[in-house]
């Protein structure tokens, strides 16, 4: 009788141990479910995730489209930011009756342009059209030409200035600027999420102020973090009365990386993909004055 009570009691306590670990995983997983949802899935959180994620990258691409009524622009950029700085881009500028396409590669101390394809119903003085094919492939090289290191900076960094600032900064630079930049609320995150699907990435998209006065004292700290000296005549004063500005940014939930910021239409949008990727590129050996090769075109 002792026995079998002893077993009932073991068996007992074993269904018991047995539901106190199942109510505990149940417990556990109710527990994640609503930090994912709660906390990680928050927009604020999403969007500062990325905006740290954009100060910490080895390299990107960006994609950009911009039209503004006359001409249209398409440029797709590779960025290196470890070790050598560097971009190399291909764009296309297009209006009616011309076409003009354009690889270069560009570094805060050089830039190496060429030619890739020109079209245009131009004529030359005895009324003919002009054939650029001899100009076309040949690599131009600038390096502080004619006092002009500004622009050749201005050519590597203007991919990095955006509404979001992007670059490899070290852990306190990065900090400082993530908290100016929530301290000045130069942000401002609605909560709504609009889930899409861009390129295939599942994506949530967030409508972010952004106020501008602020926004140019943050990029002005950013500017002294990548050694830039472009902003030095623009002045945080000069928007203070303008109003914030809404731009739709989508955000890969998961990873955190930042796919692309819509500035109001397709026609003026920039994405965004490969992040942490480092391209690697040969400079050109074979090249001629860069000044000598746009003054050809120009002809």
């Amino acid at each position: 009788m002792a026995n079998t009570l002893l077993t009932k009691l073991d068996n007992q306590s074993k269904n018991n141990t047995r539901l106190y670990i199942i109510g505990g995983i149940i417990l556990f997983g109710i527990g994640i479910s609503v930090w994912f949802n709660s906390l990680y899935l928050n927009p604020t959180n999403m969007f500062w995730d990325m905006f740290s994620n954009n100060l910490s990258t080895n390299g990107f691409t960006t994609s950009q489209k911009y039209f503004n009524g006359s001409y249209n622009i398409n440029q797709k950029t590779q960025i290196a930011l470890a070790g050598d700085n560097y971009a190399h881009t291909i764009t296309t500028l297009s209006q009616v009756g011309a076409s003009v396409t354009t690889e270069e590669i560009s570094s805060p101390n050089y830039e190496y342009v060429k030619y890739l394809n020109i079209s245009s119903n131009k004529k030359n003085a005895a009324n003919k059209s002009i054939n650029y094919t001899k100009d076309l492939n040949i690599w131009g090289y600038g390096k502080n030409y004619n006092n002009a290191s500004q622009q050749i900076k201005e050519t590597f960094y203007k991919t990095l200035f955006s509404i979001l600032p992007l670059a490899n900064l070290s852990t306190t630079q990065r900090n400082d600027l993530i908290s100016y930049a929530k301290s000045h609320k130069v942000y401002t995150i609605d909560n709504k999420i609009n889930k899409q699907t861009i390129n295939g990435v599942h994506v949530d998209t967030l409508s972010v102020k952004v106020n501008r006065s602020v926004y140019i004292g943050m990029m002005e700290l950013f500017a002294k973090d990548v050694n830039f000296l472009g902003l030095g005549n623009v002045s945080p004063k000069q928007y203070e009365k303008l109003p914030a500005i809404t731009v739709q940014i989508s955000i890969d939930p998961i990873s955190r990386n930042l796919v692309k910021i819509n500035s109001g239409s397709a026609l003026n949008a920039s994405s965004y993909s490969g992040f942490g990727v480092n391209p690697l590129y040969k400079l050109p050996t074979k090249t001629i004055d860069l000044q000598v090769l746009e003054a050809r075109i120009r002809i």
